[in-house]
């Protein structure tokens, strides 16, 4: 990727960016850019950024295909594991 001076992501037929590599790989285009370019791969968690207490906090959204691993994460309600990444475009 480093050697050329311009590279091109492209998905189903339709490029998503055409940019130098660095530009790709600190500022990608879209989200689906994003994960095909970024190293390690990329997982991304639904959700959002809210003010709690006078403080940002990240509330997660709801984990689709998702299951919990082990009877003590049942019962604190954690350890949640993502079978597949969901597709969302931005």
């Amino acid at each position: 990727m480093t050697r050329g001076d311009r590279i091109v992501v492209m998905k189903d037929g339709r490029i998503r960016q055409a940019d130098t590599p660095l530009n790709t790989y600190n500022r990608p285009a879209d989200r689906f850019v994003a994960g095909f370019i970024g190293m390690p791969p990329m997982n991304f968690f639904d959700g959002a950024i809210k003010l709690v207490d006078g403080k940002l906090m990240f509330q997660e959204g709801k984990l689709e295909n998702a299951h919990v691993i082990g009877a003590a994460a049942a019962k604190k309600g954690s350890g949640k594991e993502v079978d597949e990444p969901r597709s969302a475009g931005w």
